[in-house]
This record gives C-alpha cells, sequence and structure tokens, in this order.
C-alpha cells in the first residue's frame, strides 16, 4: 500500500504503473460512471470488480462518510495464493508484507492493494476492512480484484456522531483499468455468488477478530 499526495502524479500514471508491474503491456480505460447512492440504500453484494488484474478508482463528488462509504477487504486480491496464505494475510494483516510511502517514485505495486487518499491515515493499511471514508476531490484507488462493497446508509445505517450533512445522497464517479486480454468481469454466475459467499465470510471473521482484539 502507497501513500500518493494531493498533486503528485495523475491517474493514468498510476495506472500505467500498476500494469507495468504485472507485466502487462496493452490495457485501456474500460469504465467511467457515476454511481449514486440515496438515503435508504441497501448494501452492495460483495464482488470484484475483475477476477484479473485491473484497477478501479474511486473519485468523491461529495464528502463520504456515513453516506454510504466503500468497505474494501484488504489483500482479498492475492486470488493466486494458496488459501492458507490468503487467509492468513486478510485475517492478520500486521504480518502481510506491506509499507507506506509518501514518494511519487515508489510506485511498485506488485503486493498492495490499494493507494491510498491523502483523507485517509497510515494506519488504515493495517485494517481488515478498510472503510473509505474519504472526501469530496478525493480519490481511492484499488486493485480491481479486491473484494468490496458499497455500504448502504438510511435507517438503521446512518451514523448519528456525524454532521448531518454527510447524511445526504452519496455521488461517486468509478473509473476502471482493466489489460486488454482479460475485460471485466471474468467470471459468471458460479464465481459472482462465490464471490458473495466469500465476501461474507470474510467480513464475519475480520469482524469477529476485531471485537476480540487479535
Amino acid at each position: 500500500q502507497k501513500m500518493i499526495s494531493r498533486s503528485s502524479v495523475r491517474l493514468g500514471d498510476i495506472a500505467r504503473a500498476y500494469f507495468h508491474s504485472k507485466g502487462i503491456s496493452q490495457f485501456q480505460l474500460a469504465q467511467m460512471q457515476l454511481l449514486q447512492a440515496y438515503p435508504g440504500s441497501h448494501h452492495q453484494i460483495w464482488h470484484r470488480d475483475n477476477i484479473q488484474p485491473g484497477l478501479t478508482a474511486l473519485i468523491a463528488l461529495r464528502n463520504v462518510k456515513s453516506n454510504g462509504p466503500t468497505e474494501i477487504i484488504m489483500q482479498s486480491h492475492h486470488t493466486t495464493r494458496s488459501f492458507g496464505s490468503f487467509l492468513k494475510h486478510i485475517l492478520w494483516p500486521a504480518g502481510a508484507s506491506s509499507s507506506t510511502s509518501s514518494s511519487e517514485d515508489d510506485l511498485d505495486t506488485t503486493d498492495s492493494s490499494l493507494f491510498l487518499s491523502s483523507s485517509l491515515s497510515p494506519s488504515s493499511v493495517n485494517q481488515r476492512i478498510l472503510l473509505a471514508s474519504i472526501h469530496a476531490g478525493d480519490a481511492i484507488i484499488y486493485d480491481a480484484r479486491c473484494l468490496h462493497r458499497g455500504r448502504g446508509y438510511g435507517k438503521g445505517h446512518v451514523d448519528t456522531t456525524t454532521p448531518a450533512a454527510d447524511d445526504t445522497d452519496r455521488p461517486v464517479l468509478v473509473i476502471r483499468w482493466d489489460a486488454n486480454q482479460t475485460p471485466a468481469p471474468g467470471g459468471g454466475i458460479i464465481q459472482t455468488t462465490l464471490n458473495i459467499w466469500n465476501g461474507k465470510a470474510l467480513s464475519i471473521a475480520c469482524t469477529v477478530l476485531d471485537w476480540l482484539d487479535l
């Protein structure tokens, strides 16, 4: 995981560095969409944007706090690891190989699941599940293989400790880059269903471990 300052690089530079680190020379801007969530919305399903290497950017068009931030299961992009290693890196992230840096020259993303917005603290990289609460105009960029979902909000979901202004609709701009040879999503209904259940099981396990302070 790398910390990127507000003015150090462009999104295209990060995408280029990411695919270069994967040995991929041909990639494209595959998706650009406005994603809106309104009060009373429900959680998205846990999903991956692509089961093959790719990069997704979420740009907040309004402050994202209690109004439906995206949850990302850290280290869940390492789909080629053995099952035991995969679980170890997710459930005990402090033992995973990760680092933080503010240098624009340090863009090796081989073992990183996301670039952190300046809105987020460096300690976020050691969380099991990252809650992407970011400021308007900031972006969070993550490996498209990461299990993630947009949180619902409204009755039963609103954080009453945050200002009421944060509990409005949540527009974000979604931008995704994919390799030319592996367009998203890369899997069918069976893979989608497996991702849903993997996300549910991992989120429960991570929550229990956090409760136990382990």
